[in-house]
């Protein structure tokens, strides 16, 4: 250690002085002799540097043994750990021991979410299967049924006659609004001739192309109450509940059928509103229906708007996937979110990302 202080003197003393000769001894190496220059720092400087650089030196010693004596002899090499290095089953340090540890898959997942899982990963409601459309078909007008070809159960294609009034009236005044637009087309062209001729004035020529104008609307008036008489499917599907029966007298706004579509059934449900914590448009999830005792993949496909504040739950509409077995709306069943599952997938929960805020 009095080598190092006597190399760290002489190079301090080299900085504050300046050489004057060099002098030959007889029997030792050339040496250099020093001429003490006015220091640039005040008195005193020099010597409280050295005392600072002494004591670092002999408490940089003191440690170094203090560490050879806990290990052995021997200093315990440190090691660099790449973070390329770490994968999802294993993190090779411990910073206590140094030695292998364990760390499960599952942390390392919930360290890219804000929400940690549940101590219950799993969900288990009630659901029950209702159709993607829903018409309830109302009497548009007062008047007779003449017809309704379809009953309870029966399926029907887009443009199928669900019901058609009895509109004999209807048809009567439709045809006496056509026969007035006739005339009225015939005037309003004879008029322009005499027009022409100076034998009438505009004022009675604008008001033959007047009247024929209104029995042309008119025409269109009653044409469109004849269509109403008649109600066709907007899709395809099938009679959910027959309200009304052929010869009845009806009134505007009286139910009579309700149709559903039949495209792939939904399954509505209710959740904790905890759990939009985890789960999110896009979500897999599993429904069993008891009908089949058969358990059908969905896909979460909206989230209601608001949280019943009483009983703390939100309810959720998912879509069945691909099935083959006849289901009809109304069956029930339970439906199993698992959390790990949701997240295997890529989804991130509601409060965490927003379905409008995905990109």
């Amino acid at each position: 250690m009095i080598p190092h202080l006597h190399r760290t003197y002489k190079k301090v003393r080299r900085f504050f002085a300046t050489p004057v000769s060099d002098l030959h001894l007889p029997g030792h190496r050339v040496a250099r002799v020093y001429r003490d220059k006015k220091p640039a720092f005040p008195a005193g400087t020099v010597s409280a540097l050295l005392f600072i650089m002494a004591f670092g030196v002999l408490f940089a010693a003191k440690l170094e043994k203090s560490a050879s004596a806990e290990t052995g002899g021997t200093l315990t090499p440190i090691t660099r750990i790449d973070a390329a290095e770490i994968n999802s089953e294993w993190n090779t340090i411990n910073p206590a021991s140094g030695e292998q540890t364990t760390i499960p898959s599952a942390s390392l997942e919930n360290a890219a979410y804000q929400y940690a899982t549940d101590e219950s990963a799993t969900l288990d409601v009630e659901a029950v299967l209702v159709p993607q459309r829903i018409t309830i078909i109302s009497s548009s007008r007062d008047g007779r049924i003449a017809d309704m070809p379809l009953h309870n159960g029966d399926r029907f294609s887009k443009g199928d006659v669900l019901l058609r009034y009895d509109c004999d009236d209807l048809k009567a005044e439709a045809r006496m609004a056509a026969l007035e637009k006739d005339l009225s087309t015939k005037k309003a062209k004879g008029s322009q001739e005499l027009f022409k001729l100076e034998v009438i004035s505009d004022i009675e020529h604008l008001g033959l192309i007047s009247e024929r104008e209104k029995a042309t609307a008119r025409e269109k008036l009653y044409q469109a109450r004849l269509e109403h008489c008649t109600i066709r499917a907007d899709f395809d599907g099938r009679v959910t509940n027959r309200l009304a029966n052929i010869g009845e007298y009806t009134r505007t706004d009286r139910v009579l059928m309700e149709v559903a579509s039949s495209e792939p059934l939904h399954a509505e449900f209710l959740v904790p509103s905890k759990w939009l914590r985890w789960i999110n448009v896009g979500a897999p999830l599993n429904i069993t229906i008891g009908e089949t005792s058969r358990s059908y993949g969905a896909t979460i496909t909206r989230i209601y708007g608001e949280v019943d504040p009483v009983s703390q739950s939100i309810q959720i509409v998912a879509r069945l996937n691909n099935y083959t077995d006849p289901l009809l709306p109304g069956m029930s069943g339970q439906a199993t979110l698992d959390i790990n599952s949701i997240r295997g997938a890529g989804i991130s929960g509601y409060l965490e990302q927003p379905p409008d805020r995905i990109p």
